[in-house]
């Protein structure tokens, strides 16, 4: 299929536009688009594959095929604006490809865009192990398809590394971007970038890089930096009261608790501890009774004791002729008054019953206390 296009005065290039579909496209098939300038022999200037487009079962579309695609694009820039006449050649063994609608050329106006070069990808070791490496950047496959090339500008990040095609650059150890920017005489411009690594000389397992220390964390050979680093070996537990350590003999972590960590200073309330994994432990309180019913039983927090202090009024049986005293050891005992005296009431009926009444009442004193005496020694 061929079609004959009068290029107008002032054209720089021309874009073919169409609609296609290719049913069950094999793996090898192509369509070549040509051209032919005044009669000249026909130039492919693009090739149309399955595998750039995209296989769907045995069906493969260029753009156009279905409603999600839009039509075959391409761009051509010829020598000099003249009469062309463009040649769609099917290069199938097993496919269909047909053209749906119209053929659409238009012409491009103007100064098309140049095309930037920055040559292969690059990789090289650090031989002089000095951390750096010289490579030479070629851009000369760079073109203008109506002009000349006036100008390249070559960058690693923001460092300048040259002004012409070809320029020699020394790079350090790492992987870098190298970005080319052409300029052409109509001031347009285009950029391309290479991929250019420098490794380092020397691990190339990481047992090359292990130095043997356990607590600085395993050791890492990477192919472009060699040995790096480890990462510390984690000790903390996060128990506050254990002291966190690595040991470098045994090649184990450490987490020994402490129970001096947990002491709160007092002592009236007992001595904290520290548990491995449950972190302070509250103590159990200074017990402070001695048994003994007539002592006043307490802590003393500024001196850090346990007093028990004698009361002899915990003693009085209330008899007016015995003092109660209080042994801070063997508790209360009594002792007569001396001088004591008293009184004997009357031998009538009223004197016998108040007699009656005061032995009574000395008798409910004494068992009262044997009580209150077995109980505070029971406790």
């Amino acid at each position: 299929m061929r079609l004959s296009v009068a290029m107008p005065t002032g054209s720089t290039g021309m874009k073919l536009r169409f609609w296609g579909k290719a049913s069950q496209f094999g793996a090898s098939d192509q369509l070549l688009i040509k051209a032919s300038v005044h009669g000249g022999p026909f130039a492919t200037f693009d090739t149309l594959r399955p595998q750039d487009e995209g296989l769907n079962n045995d069906v493969m579309s260029f753009y156009g095929g279905n409603v999600g695609h839009g039509p075959v694009s391409t761009t051509w820039v010829p020598a000099t604006a003249s009469n062309v006449v463009f040649e769609i050649q099917s290069g199938m063994d097993t496919g269909l490809f047909t053209i749906g609608g119209s053929i659409e050329v238009r012409a491009l106006i103007g100064n098309p865009s140049p095309v930037a070069n920055a040559g292969p990808n690059q990789s090289a070791t650090d031989a002089g192990g000095d951390g750096v490496e010289s490579f030479t950047l070629d851009g000369s496959g760079s073109s203008d398809p109506n002009g000349s090339i006036v100008s390249y500008e070559w960058r690693d990040g923001p460092t300048l590394l040259g002004n012409t095609a070809s320029v020699g650059a020394t790079l350090s150890l790492g992987v870098h971007n190298v970005v080319l920017t052409v300029t052409d005489d109509g001031g347009e411009t285009a950029s391309d970038s290479a991929v250019i690594t420098v490794g380092a000389v020397g691990c190339v397992t990481q047992a090359d890089c292990d130095d043997g220390v356990f607590c600085n964390g395993a050791e890492v050979c990477d192919p472009v930096l060699d040995c790096q680093p480890g990462t510390a070996v984690m000790t903390d537990d996060g128990v506050a009261c254990t002291v966190d350590s690595c040991d470098e003999v045994g090649n184990a972590v450490v987490n020994a608790v402490n129970d001096a960590n947990c002491d709160n200073g007092q002592f009236c309330d007992g001595s904290e501890t520290c548990h491995a994994t449950l972190d302070c432990q509250a103590g159990t309180a200074v017990p402070i009774d001695d048994g003994v019913g007539c002592t006043d039983d307490s802590c003393d927090e500024v001196g850090n004791v346990v007093v028990n202090a004698a009361d002899d009024n915990l003693c009085d049986d209330g008899d007016p002729c015995t003092a109660g005293i209080c042994d801070s050891a063997t508790g209360c005992s009594h002792v007569a008054v001396e001088g004591c005296a008293v009184s004997v009431p009357s031998a009538d009926r009223g004197g016998r019953l108040l007699m009656l009444l005061l032995i009574g009442a000395a008798a409910v004193r004494e068992l009262a206390y044997a009580r209150r005496s077995a109980r505070t020694r029971g406790q």
